[in-house]
């Protein structure tokens, strides 16, 4: 019989049976193509323009979310498809080799993002701060902001003096964060005492004073 004498249901089977892998191949490409045009053109992925890093404490995955939405709407102007990025590091401390190596990683994974450039912003406690600085992590502060500014942070007993490997003398290199309406309407980096400091990054340098102000409250 020939396929034009077929019915229309013998014709579909006749039609799957011998060419079942080209359409599914095409029903591929085709999904790949809507997913690249939706994702690439009609709805792009915004462009990260700030990355925080919080180091130390856990902050629930929420939690973060909506801290990205806040900076993001903050620093970001209207109509602009460019985001906050906020990575959390969190630390056990524990003493399992299960602990040891979830912190191994996470360390890594911190060196990982500090080192290709995902970072515009590092918050941490005093001791790690420290520890950042003298590696060379960071850069003064007094780079990115004016006299009057730093002497406010001074008068407040808010900056964090240390040396670099280059440094001399100390310099001011993070300020403390204390009385944020950002943290404390979170509920976060309210167990320690934290700081927050310019990871040396060119190019997204007033993105992440803005970003720096919301914390501090500048």
């Amino acid at each position: 019989m020939e396929f034009k004498e077929l019915t229309p249901k013998k014709k579909l089977e006749h039609i799957w049976e011998y060419y079942k892998i080209h359409i599914i191949s095409l029903i591929a490409i085709i999904g790949v193509i809507i997913w690249g045009v939706n994702h690439f053109i009609l709805h792009p992925e915004p462009t990260v323009c700030c990355g925080v890093a919080v180091y130390g404490p856990h902050i629930s995955v929420d939690t973060v979310q909506e801290l990205e939405n806040r900076l993001t709407a903050g620093i970001v102007p209207q109509g602009v498809n460019e985001k906050a990025e906020v990575t959390n590091f969190f630390f056990t401390e524990g003493k399992s080799s299960e602990d040891v190596i979830q912190d191994q990683d996470m360390l890594n994974k911190f060196y990982t993002y500090l080192y290709s450039l995902q970072l515009d912003i590092f918050i941490g406690n005093k001791e790690d701060t420290e520890a950042c600085i003298k590696a060379d992590f960071l850069n003064p502060i007094d780079m990115y902001f004016g006299e009057e500014e730093m002497k406010a942070f001074e008068d407040g007993e808010r900056l964090l003096y240390g040396m670099g490997s280059e440094d001399k003398e100390g310099k001011p290199y993070a300020i403390k964060i204390e009385n944020s309406a950002l943290t404390n309407e979170l509920g976060i980096l309210n167990d320690d005492e934290y700081y927050i400091g310019f990871v040396p990054i060119e190019g997204r340098e007033e993105t992440a004073k803005k970003a720096v102000e919301m914390f501090v409250g500048n």
